[in-house]
């Protein structure tokens, strides 16, 4: 199996990815880094072999598997954490595959193969895996998998075994023995991105992230290198998750086998359930490899991020935001004064932040209730859009669209809509979670609620630029009786695409109480974020810098506060 079947090559943007193909097996990574620069032919791939399967006679047959494959399981001799655990009926499944199709293409016309596709099915178990590992534009390689239930799927009858219970399914991608240093990052509000480096940890690792979002303290993304990782020099090889919700990060450094670095959605307790046909389909989880340090990883996903279908693609606009102008103060006549001050200095863009929708004096009140608050703008907010764009800029506002307190019309009249369990509300006194709760979005009415009371107010108002808001860790989210945090996050992209769908020409920004929703996934959905809630300009430069290991800097929103800033 380690040294049989034919090659498979990937090249693209100076990146080439070898594997073997064995019949009916999971391809193997056999190599991931610099281009040859010439397309190798069968000779030196087999000189390739040679040099990486590290077995010597007469070890012909060796009890481990020294080149792991694509998704590493204990059947193939893994010793390390399997790339997919699961389960039916309380009885394990260790999947073996009985037969894998592979298929190379060519993407974005590329003139070389850039993706191979895995097509495998594993009879006896009634388990099917489709995986793609493709190198994006800039050379980034991405692996994008989905299981399947077929238990009972191809002949249309019902599952006599019960349902497949899916508890990780994860990527990752081989690394050399020289990539002996691990880089990972911490943080808090607001000094998020802070890098922690260290010697390569032994055995399989995983760092987890259980916040419901990608967090202030995120691992953010591991980063392997031949010793300190370094600018502009040495090689690095890069695993970051796109994706919003809660996250495992992995290294699997065991004697045995070549070192593993990956990523994948860490689920809750059976959150994922495959009935009869059904898939789940894991996040994308994307690897850059640079022989030009930590500059040349970062450009591989900017080149990636700025290829991407983008609704919006102007230059971001001078703006100026008045939470920290006014906060929940809010009045016609002196943000109109702020208006005309701003366009007076060339501002190009007016955003009102929190404070303008029902009962909203305080961040007790008013989530989810996305109407204008009569009382404190009793002509609305059309005089002030007006005028905003009468003056030449463009119109923003302030939502928080996936969360609800408790003291708003919404909760009162839906209390069901709430992602939790009904003993779990309230949450104890001493807990503020800013007294908010989670919107249950994976809920249709819910849903509804929040997609139509936004679109009215952006046709209403002509709102150009939406800031996006999402302030507190989602905890013990429960959807009709299940864990659901894998369908509140893919219906908060859904809500991003529906509203951006229907006004193409509406701008979004991410923000999650600054800087704790910054990651890949976010980005194929919001055209930017909000690096952190830090207007120091001291701790901001190192905030900035980290966080465009990933994220072009055009697609980071700042702000200039005042000094001394608040947040230090």
């Amino acid at each position: 199996m380690f040294d049989q079947g034919p090659h498979a090559v990937l090249r693209r943007d100076g990146v080439c990815i070898v594997l073997k193909t064995p019949t009916d097996e999971m391809p193997q990574v056999e190599y991931w880094g610099a281009d040859f620069g010439l397309s190798p032919d069968e000779a030196a791939l087999t000189q390739l072999d040679a040099m990486t399967l590290r077995i010597t006679p007469p070890n012909e047959k060796p009890d481990a598997a020294l080149r792991p494959s694509l998704l590493p399981q204990g059947a193939e001799a893994f010793a390390g954490r399997p790339g997919l655990e699961a389960y039916r009926g309380g009885r394990p499944v260790f999947v073996r595959w009985t037969s894998v199709t592979t298929f190379l293409a060519a993407e974005d016309r590329e003139t070389e193969a850039t993706a191979i596709t895995v097509a495998a099915e594993d009879s006896v178990n009634k388990v099917r895996l489709n995986l793609k590992l493709s190198l994006k534009k800039g050379g980034l390689a991405m692996v994008e998998q989905t299981v399947s239930n077929i238990d009972g799927a191809n002949g249309g009858e019902n599952s006599e075994n019960g349902p497949l219970t899916v508890n990780w399914l994860e990527s990752t991608m081989p690394m050399p023995r020289r990539a002996d240093t691990l880089t990972q990052f911490t943080g808090r509000w607001p000094l998020e991105k802070q890098p922690r480096t260290a010697a390569m940890p032994s055995g399989s690792v995983t760092r987890e992230c259980r916040h419901g979002k990608t967090s202030h303290e995120s691992p953010w993304m591991f980063i392997a290198s031949d010793g300190e990782p370094k600018w502009a020099s040495g090689e690095v090889w890069a695993c970051h998750l796109a994706w919003s919700g809660n996250q495992t990060y992995r290294i699997d450094n065991l004697p045995p086998h070549e070192t593993l670095i990956g990523a994948g959605e860490l689920l809750g307790p059976g959150e994922i359930q495959l009935a009869a046909g059904e898939s789940y389909e894991a996040p994308q989880v994307c690897f850059s490899y640079s022989a030009t340090g930590l500059d040349g990883m970062a450009a591989r996903f900017h080149t990636w991020l700025r290829s991407l279908p983008k609704h919006v693609s102007s230059p971001r606009p001078f703006t100026i935001n008045t939470w920290e102008a006014v906060y929940f103060n809010h009045d016609e006549a002196t943000l109109i004064k702020l208006a005309d001050r701003a366009a007076s200095i060339g501002v190009e863009r007016f955003v009102l932040d929190d404070g303008w929708f029902h009962e909203r004096r305080d961040d007790t009140r008013g989530l989810g209730d996305w109407v204008v608050d009569p009382e404190v703008w009793p002509n609305g907010l059309d005089n002030l859009a007006k005028h905003v764009h009468d003056l030449g800029m463009q119109f923003g506002l302030w939502f928080e669209p996936e969360m609800v307190n408790l003291d708003s019309d919404c909760a009162r009249e839906h209390p069901d809509w709430i992602l939790a369990t009904p003993e779990a509300v309230p949450y104890r006194e001493d807990v503020s979670y800013r007294t908010q709760y989670v919107l249950d979005l994976a809920n249709p009415a819910a849903y509804e609620h929040v997609r139509g009371q936004m679109a009215a107010l952006v046709e209403q108002l002509g709102i150009d630029y939406i800031k996006w808001d999402h302030n507190r860790d989602v905890t013990e989210p429960v959807h009709n009786g299940r864990y659901g945090l894998h369908e509140q996050t893919e219906a908060c992209y859904k809500l991003f695409d529906d509203l951006k769908s229907q006004f193409p020409k509406l701008e979004i920004e991410s923000c999650s109480s600054g800087g704790a929703r910054t990651d890949a996934g976010i980005l194929q959905h919001a055209d930017r974020i909000w690096g952190s809630d830090s207007n120091d300009p001291r701790d901001r430069v190192d905030i900035q810098r980290y966080t465009e290991l990933v994220v072009p800097p055009e697609m980071i929103g700042a702000h200039v506060g005042p000094s001394p800033a608040h947040s230090t």
